[in-house]
């Protein structure tokens, strides 16, 4: 998925912010392969950051733990 163009990355990001805001395991672990897809495609810009970030805090302990081992810095 190329994620680099304005609209793909603002179609993305609504995309996962709606699966987040669900707060299921399923939504959660969507949102943050999305949240991977957009983060590469961007540099991690900060948006992508704050929405990893929200991950790391999500009601499903299984999509807060995945969130926790993104590693911007380390490129995944």
């Amino acid at each position: 998925m190329d994620a680099r163009a304005p609209r793909a990355r603002a179609a993305l990001l609504a995309a996962v912010r709606l699966l987040r805001e669900r707060g299921t395991p399923t939504s959660g672990e969507t949102a943050l392969a999305l949240v991977v897809i957009g983060g590469r495609g961007s540099s991690w810009d900060e948006v992508w950051r704050s929405e990893l970030a929200a991950l790391r805090d999500h009601e499903d302990h299984d999509t807060a733990m995945a969130a926790l081992l993104v590693d911007p810095e380390a490129g995944n």
